[in-house]
């Protein structure tokens, strides 16, 4: 991979999972495989659907993850492959114990990448989709009609708040002037 532009987003993941152990087990996996960490949330409680009850249980822990590497979106099809041959590779007795869900987050916007297809996501090669998830205006990020409600929710969109300041901040230290 080249050296991202100056202008490049900041790489990000929501690892869902079964207990915060695999939940940090994942993220232990991911900081191998794509660098280090310049984020972790506090443990986040997932009540938003059931969809991942049957693998994850009733109530499964999440942590929201930032790398201390910049990236692009143009990167996410290898990345978001990379996470999905990971939740494999942690799965217990065929079911997985992590859900991976990478994306970038830009001074403008977050996208997610997914292997679900759905018309509001692009197909970006190799059975990966993105979504635009979440974009920034005079209010902070704003959901769209399809961000699902935990993306919408106020303390996720707060979160990567915070994280676009992050984002702003390593961009304009590795511009400055050394």
């Amino acid at each position: 991979m080249t050296r991202p532009p100056p202008d490049a987003d900041l790489l990000v993941a929501s690892v869902l999972g079964a207990s915060l152990e695999a939940v940090d087990r994942a993220c232990v996996r991911l900081a191998e495989q794509l660098g280090p960490l310049a984020f972790s949330s506090e443990p986040l409680d997932f009540r938003w659907t059931d969809y991942y009850s049957d693998e994850l249980g009733e109530q499964p822990a999440r942590r929201v993850i930032a790398f201390d590497k910049l990236s692009d979106a143009a990167h996410l099809v290898e990345i978001k492959r990379a996470a999905t041959r990971l939740e494999v590779t942690l799965a217990r007795a065929d079911r997985r114990e992590v859900n991976i869900d990478p994306g970038t987050l830009g001074a403008e916007q977050l996208v997610l990448a997914s292997t679900k297809a759905r018309g509001h996501r692009l197909h970006a090669g190799r059975g990966i989709y993105l979504e635009l998830t979440l974009i920034w205006g005079p209010e902070g990020f704003s959901p769209l009609p399809w961000t699902y409600p935990d993306y919408a929710s106020p303390r996720l969109r707060e979160l990567f708040g915070r994280l676009r300041e992050l984002l702003l901040e390593t961009r304009r230290l590795r511009v400055s002037p050394r």
